[in-house]
């Protein structure tokens, strides 16, 4: 599957190279992809730091994970290495990463809040250039809402993955939550 969207994205890039080749837009292409390059590398990289934070703070939470095996008739337990739930959380946070990292589409905001001039004009009420309410706030409000979109992602995915953990369980009727896991939602 990740070969597949991989390949996906390549075949996206090339044809879109060679259809703004073939318009004499190359200069387009090339500011298109670079501030697409850099919106999603830096959004991949900074969300994917902060999902990778929250995991591990969940994985440090499984004190152990025993897994049921069998060998012929013998059935074992076998405990799965602190080093496989890093691991575990590292993937999972690559994949969120990559995955809010791709909804990052507003290449022509991240311009023109780059190179966007100023209008010589203030506001009396901001005392801010008009230039900021045109370029720069359109583009910080979409950032805004990805924000907030991945924060709350990562956080869904923090209850559901302490949902599998004996820090949230239902016992007579009620939920009992460690402390452990109310310090880390209240955090978050």
């Amino acid at each position: 599957a990740i070969a597949l969207l991989a390949a996906r994205e390549a075949s996206q890039v090339y044809a879109g190279y060679r259809w703004y080749r073939a318009l004499g837009a190359l200069p387009l292409w090339n500011a298109r992809f670079m501030a697409l390059l850099t919106l999603r590398g830096v959004g991949g990289i900074a969300v994917g730091l902060f999902a990778f934070g929250n995991f591990y703070a969940v994985r440090r939470s499984v004190v152990s994970l025993v897994l049921p095996r069998r060998v012929g008739n013998f059935d074992f337990g076998e405990e799965v290495s602190s080093h496989a739930l890093t691991g575990v959380a590292i993937v999972l946070a690559v994949i969120v990463a990559a995955a809010l990292a791709m909804s990052l589409n507003d290449w022509t905001g991240l311009l023109q809040a780059r190179l966007g001039r100023a209008f010589g004009e203030t506001d009396p009420y901001f005392n801010a250039d008009l230039g900021f309410f045109v370029y720069r706030l359109p583009f910080e409000s979409a950032l805004f809402t990805w924000v907030t979109a991945s924060v709350l992602s990562v956080a869904a995915l923090v209850v559901f993955l302490y949902l599998l953990t004996p820090g949230f369980r239902f016992e007579r009727h009620r939920f009992h939550v460690s402390e452990y896991v109310r310090r880390h939602l209240a955090v978050l």
